[in-house]
């Protein structure tokens, strides 16, 4: 393999490190779970009287 070609996997290998990396902090994984609405502030759930339902 040239040595081009391995300093561009390196180069992609670094960058791909970065990026993960990146997302494992406490921001990244915030981040992660504001995108996905895992945890959204607001509750979308409705609480229902159980006699309404008697």
């Amino acid at each position: 393999m040239s040595s081009r070609r391995i300093g561009a996997m390196l180069e992609w290998a670094e960058g791909r490190l970065k990026h993960l990396e990146g997302e494992l902090t406490a921001d990244g994984i915030a981040e992660a779970l504001r995108d996905r609405k895992l945890f959204p502030e607001v509750e979308d759930l409705v609480v229902h009287n159980i006699e309404e339902n008697a």
